[in-house]
């Protein structure tokens, strides 16, 4: 059962046409810059398409690939045998670049998708064979340790970037993945980067290294329940590139808050140490309260004892609500998405739900929260 709380009043998206300054979880951060036409809804649907097909790529099987219905039909796709590359240790690295008709208004327009392969989910692997790779997968997006983002004696970017992302996408560029990229991209024809989940974070990597090193700018990037890249002077960099880039997030997917940033707990803190009006009105929703008890000294006590770094978000995000409004990024919005975290994981009387509803939320499949919103006539 999902919980239910007042509409907070908080910028909702009704359409295609919105063309939103391009904030980052600073808010104001990347103000001043030209905002440029959000990506339209069915070529958000047909990246979401291309995303969830590049699950196909065989996991451990090298370089092997079957078509994922309805993703790959519905995402357009042209050609039979999109051009795969997968590398890192146990091949858990993958993307697949591919040819994609244009929208119906123009169905003759060529453009080129290089979609990122996320974490393969455990409900996927065939074997107990599977399983090493399976957990080197899924290790890698805990190898959250912030570095730069190099090549070789190269600087990419400014900023600090996830250890485990970084790594996973020089693996894929080491075997070719800007060449592949290049060999496509003839007069005209536009590229689009996108991924779910860890894909999602690859994809704002993999653009930004395309643009800077080989002089290859993506017309839009989307991602679906990324993680946060780097840290805020990464962000920025990425933002001053000009890249038009949406985030999908949905409801109470935790995978985008990851890895949490200092910003993220002290709100989280501020919230349950003085709840403002806000907080009041969503706790009061969920008929909760907050006594001066040891308990709640306990877990803000756990939360001020994190060690974090200043992770954040790129992109301009469209969150799913609980409502299912479509939200910009506003303050109200980060204030409620933090309490519903902190209700979820902290508190003893929802962990049993959280069990179930946390990883349904990260889910980007028929039957998801995402493919319901953003594409209810795929499946």
């Amino acid at each position: 059962m999902y919980i239910r709380v007042p509409t907070l009043g908080v910028p909702q998206y009704s359409g295609a046409t919105l063309e939103p300054p391009f904030y980052g979880t600073r808010f104001g951060s990347m103000l001043g810059q030209a905002a440029q036409a959000a990506p339209s809804d069915d070529l958000c649907t047909r990246l979401l398409c291309a995303a969830n097909d590049a699950y196909g790529i065989g996991f451990v099987k090298s370089g092997t690939f079957t078509p994922r219905s309805p993703f790959h039909e519905k995402a357009g796709f042209t050609d039979a045998a999109p051009t795969i590359i997968v590398s890192g240790a146990n091949n858990i690295d993958a993307c697949m670049i591919a040819t994609m008709q244009g929208p119906s208004s123009n169905p003759a327009q060529r453009d080129i998708v290089l979609a990122f392969r996320g974490t393969f989910p455990p409900t996927d692997i065939s074997s107990m064979h599977d399983l090493p790779a399976l957990m080197r997968d899924w290790g890698n997006d805990f190898l959250a340790e912030p570095v730069d983002f190099t090549t070789g004696s190269s600087v990419i970017a400014p900023g600090k970037v996830h250890k485990g992302f970084r790594d996973s996408l020089k693996s894929l560029f080491d075997q070719g993945l800007a060449q592949r990229v290049q060999e496509r991209l003839t007069s005209g024809v536009r590229l689009y980067v996108t991924g779910h989940s860890k894909g999602g974070a690859l994809a704002y990597l993999g653009a930004l290294r395309l643009f800077r090193m080989h002089q290859i700018k993506p017309a839009g990037v989307v991602t679906f329940a990324s993680p946060r890249p780097g840290d805020g002077a990464f962000v920025n960099s990425y933002a001053s590139a000009g890249i038009n880039s949406l985030r999908w997030e949905f409801q109470d997917d935790m995978v985008p808050n990851l890895p949490p940033s200092n910003i993220r707990i002290n709100q989280l803190i501020s919230a349950l140490a003085t709840p403002s009006a806000i907080t009041s009105r969503i706790l009061a929703a969920l008929n909760i309260t907050i006594p001066a008890t040891e308990m709640s000294r306990q877990i803000v006590n756990s939360l001020r004892a994190l060690k974090t770094v200043e992770f954040e978000s790129a992109g301009s995000l469209r969150f799913i609500h609980w409502d299912s409004t479509i939200r910009t990024d506003s303050p109200e919005l980060q204030a409620e998405r933090n309490i519903r975290t902190a209700v979820l994981l902290l508190w003893p009387k929802y962990w049993v739900e959280a069990v179930t509803k946390i990883p349904q939320a990260h889910m980007a499949g028929c039957g998801s929260g995402y493919m319901s919103k953003i594409g209810p006539g795929v499946c």
